[in-house]
């Protein structure tokens, strides 16, 4: 499994933990090949944990995921 790409997650995410570059979202999509819906992760400079993406209505949802520069 990889932190970017077309494919790979298969909607089996449910949570996260991560610490994501200055200027940058971690962008997640619903279907392969950046198409669907969208959670993103913006960067706090601190470690963040998401226990359940149910919460935001993307439990199991994420198939494809990359990192998108905010400005």
């Amino acid at each position: 499994m990889t932190v970017e790409g077309q494919g790979g997650f298969g909607d089996t995410v449910s949570s996260a933990r991560d610490l994501i570059q200055e200027g940058y979202v971690y962008r997640l999509y619903e279907q392969d090949s950046y198409n669907g819906k969208t959670l993103d992760l913006v960067e706090t400079g601190l470690i963040q944990e998401i226990a359940k993406f149910n919460s935001r209505g993307f439990n199991d949802k994420v198939s494809s995921p990359k990192f998108v520069r905010r400005y």
